[in-house]
């Protein structure tokens, strides 16, 4: 088994497939787990933060795939780029804190968003996922075979 869920485009296709195969649901699954809502699902509540990260990654890009061409490139590399900052951040201590300080200000929302409480630690799975997940989004919208 690999060291990480995001590492596994099939084990991360089995865990959409256990959501209805709905990339909305994924998500919506795995936040509820992250955020220890009563509903949430006993296996995504017992996994690693890693791997919660890593399917969150996953169903969202999934969900950013459209099938567009133009549309799909800007979207991965401006969604890639997000997510590699991300990872980065993370290897700075309080810089996650900072973030949610900053977007808290200026957008108005109080999550935590970076550095909630479920965050995992920096790890390339998470982008791993994220294109996995953008893979299997294009081939459901019939942008790739």
């Amino acid at each position: 088994m690999p060291a990480s869920l995001g590492y596994s485009p099939e084990l991360l296709l089995e865990q959409l497939k256990r959501a209805g195969n709905s990339p909305v649901s994924l998500g919506v699954n795995v936040s509820n787990a992250r955020w220890g809502q009563p509903e949430a699902d006993p296996a995504l509540a017992a996994m690693t933060p890693e791997d919660r990260a890593a399917l969150d990654r996953y169903a969202t890009f999934a969900n950013m795939a459209s099938g567009n061409p133009a549309m799909d490139a800007v979207n991965y590399l401006g969604g890639m780029g997000a997510m590699g900052l991300t990872e980065g951040v993370k290897l700075i201590p309080g810089a996650q804190d900072v973030l949610t300080a900053l977007q808290s200000k200026f957008l108005g929302t109080a999550a935590e968003s970076f550095g909630g409480k479920d965050t995992s630690k920096p790890n390339l799975a998470n982008l791993v996922a994220s294109h996995y997940g953008f893979m299997e989004g294009r081939k459901r919208a019939g942008g790739s075979k």
